[in-house]
């Protein structure tokens, strides 16, 4: 189904698909975060597979501990390329974002692992294509939401948060100690 041509009121289900951006969805998903966000990721696959596999053939590395390790340093590509590319954090401080990524990309790196652990020793699946199919299933669709509402949250997200905070009775209070100004 196409959006209708000419000069008539766009009907509400097209103005939805558009809503988002305010552009057409080929340009607007390009400027998304998605995008950006899953080419970082196929780098870091491309990492991660080469280390699991020089692990195994070169370190003789069981194939779990050789998956853990690839997803750990695919990891680190993912984290810098993500920061830097796909959301743009203008956060100065980048380790509360590392630390939120080491935690959920730990919990992952787990599933992943007995993941491919499963596919591959015990249902005789080539390392390779267990590798890639435990990538599709952990990282690619929970990581991408992983990383744009809990690692690298929207700056209006991170605003509410700070201003739902309760105030600091342990830092003093600066207007306190000023004079008090008298009026008519």
């Amino acid at each position: 189904m196409r959006p209708p041509r000419g000069g008539g009121a766009e009907p509400d289900r097209w103005r939805a698909v558009r809503a988002s951006s305010g552009v057409p969805l080929t340009r607007g998903a390009l400027r998304s975060w998605a995008v950006p966000s899953l080419m970082v990721g196929a780098v870091a696959t491309l990492v991660d597979v080469g280390v699991l596999l020089a692990s195994i053939r070169w370190l003789h590395v069981p194939t779990a501990g050789a998956a853990m390790l690839g997803v750990a340093v695919g990891s680190t590509v993912a984290f810098v390329g993500n920061r830097r590319f796909a959301f743009r954090s203008s956060a100065q401080a980048w380790a509360p974002e590392a630390l939120r990524f080491l935690a959920g990309t730990a919990v992952g790196m787990g599933v992943h692992a007995m993941l491919v652990r499963t596919l591959a020793d015990r249902l005789g699946v080539p390392v390779v294509l267990a590798k890639l199919v435990s990538d599709v299933c952990v990282f690619t669709f929970g990581q991408l939401l992983l990383l744009r509402f809990f690692v690298f949250p929207a700056r209006r997200t991170l605003e509410a948060i700070a201003r739902a905070r309760g105030p600091r009775w342990d830092v003093p209070d600066a207007t306190l100690d000023a004079p008090i100004a008298r009026t008519g």
